[in-house]
């Protein structure tokens, strides 16, 4: 059964159903004109969004709707953790072809499901309507910190160490798996990178109440591209030792296999989802003592802007290119 014979209203009861729920801080949520939330006395709200559109940021013959579904809501909450923020809600528009059957949208919306509950974000409303093609996914989440405990990009002080979580260069390598791959191929974790990013909430909350955080960004367009936001906002330099970059195991192994830089693939791996930050030089020893489900590595060190946005290389200083995924790159 398609869209077009399931019908709006038939599809937005299966969906309230399907997500169906209860949180005292969302008195009204799925199924009237708007959501209603409790506001918490001495917090600010903080909101983000981003779309997904397909033939642009999926393609659906290798990526599963389940696995969509939850990307959907992952890169939204990515952006809170850059801020150090909590969720409290996700509203969702969704724009899908009338051929699609009603099990595909269920599918969707087991991926977004799986994903609000992982985190904590309840979907509390939104719209669905069809469309002639492609399919287009646009979600706004919400998220809350006690009043002016954020972080921005614009913090980075000289001296500060540049920072960043996980490892690089494995969404690169798994959209190379995916797009010039032999259909079927195995799951690996670069692919699972790729599709089902984990964005780092917990870990931004434990370092931004430990250390004394100054800017903080998630990796979504490559490391190149973010230092850039960093230091421009910051007005700052910096110097990356390539050396300390941490790399996706698999992407070592294809850079190997095609005889590509694994540094220029590491610097323009977007939609990797990590967090980049900038450290007290101060708080070395606190950090060093952490223990975190997910590493984070000094790559580097901020300097005054005159010394330009560089990285080491074999003793070789380079200029950082703002290299990174452009949404209007024909």
């Amino acid at each position: 059964m398609d869209l077009k014979s399931t019908g709006e209203f038939g599809m937005i009861e299966r969906i309230q159903a399907m997500l169906a729920g209860s949180d005292a801080d969302i008195p009204l949520s799925i199924g009237d004109d708007a959501a209603v939330l409790n506001s918490k006395l001495g917090y600010q709200t903080v909101v983000t969004t981003d779309a997904l559109i397909e033939g642009i940021h999926f393609d659906l013959r290798y990526t599963p709707l389940e696995d969509l579904g939850w990307k959907a809501l992952a890169v939204n909450l990515s952006d809170l953790a850059a801020m150090a923020a909590d969720p409290t809600g996700a509203v969702i528009s969704l724009a899908l072809p009338t051929d699609w059957s009603s099990d595909q949208v269920e599918q969707l919306y087991q991926g977004l499901k799986a994903c609000s509950e992982t985190y904590q974000c309840p979907i509390i409303g939104g719209d669905t309507t069809g469309s002639p093609g492609p399919a287009m996914l646009s979600l706004t989440v919400l998220g809350e910190v006690q009043k002016d405990r954020y972080i921005t990009r614009s913090g980075a002080k000289p001296g500060d160490f540049v920072c960043v979580s996980g490892d690089l260069g494995g969404s690169l390598t798994g959209f190379e798996a995916l797009h010039s791959g032999p259909p079927g191929i195995v799951r690996t974790p670069a692919i699972d990178k790729l599709l089902r990013p984990f964005p780092r909430l917990q870990i931004a909350k434990e370092l931004f109440t430990t250390l004394s955080l100054h800017a903080m960004i998630d990796i979504s367009d490559g490391l190149g591209s973010e230092i850039h936001h960093i230091c421009s906002k910051s007005k700052m330099g910096c110097l990356i030792e390539a050396d300390k970059i941490p790399i996706h195991p698999e992407a070592k192994a294809l850079s190997e296999q095609i005889g590509q830089d694994v540094i220029e693939m590491a610097m323009t791996s977007g939609e990797e989802y990590e967090l980049l930050f900038t450290l007290s030089a101060g708080d070395l020893e606190n950090f060093q003592n952490m223990k975190m489900d997910v590493p984070c590595h000094i790559i580097g060190e901020m300097k005054e802007a005159s010394s330009g946005i560089k990285i080491n290389r074999d003793g070789q200083i380079e200029s950082i290119k703002a290299n990174g995924w452009d949404h209007f790159k024909k």
